[in-house]
């Protein structure tokens, strides 16, 4: 298992500034047995990740780190699936996801567990 790194790409309130693929391209492909590493740090108001799978695929997002997650009690976020051929779009709570230690701190981890996906990752700072 390796960790593969994400770079989330910033919005901004009523104004065009990101791309969503629906194909994959654009994104990062995170191979099957791997982690996605998405760095979230600094004030963010919202997270969204799009996910697409050209063969059926199975993704876990892992728990955070209390603190900063204050609810990283509810645990991860199992076995979400993603149909071939499939994008989907996922919102995450930074306050149960976002991880506080050395390693990791400020980032959020998905683990793809069968075929690969291709990763984007949009943050809406608190600041628009």
């Amino acid at each position: 298992m390796a960790d593969e790194a994400v770079t989330p790409v910033t919005l901004t309130i009523n104004t065009v500034s990101g791309d969503v693929i629906t194909t994959g391209a654009g994104g990062v492909t995170i191979d099957a047995g791997n982690t996605a590493v998405i760095d979230f740090k600094g004030e963010t108001r919202a997270t969204f990740i799009t996910l697409y799978a050209a063969s059926a695929a199975t993704v876990t997002i892992l728990q955070g780190d209390e603190p900063p997650s204050e609810s990283a009690g509810l645990g991860d976020v199992a076995a979400q699936t993603i149909p071939a051929g499939d994008c989907l779009v996922l919102a995450l709570m930074a306050g149960q996801f976002v991880h506080g230690d050395s390693t990791y701190a400020g980032k959020v981890r998905i683990s793809v567990a069968s075929n690969d996906v291709v990763l984007s990752a949009f943050r809406l700072p608190r600041s628009n």
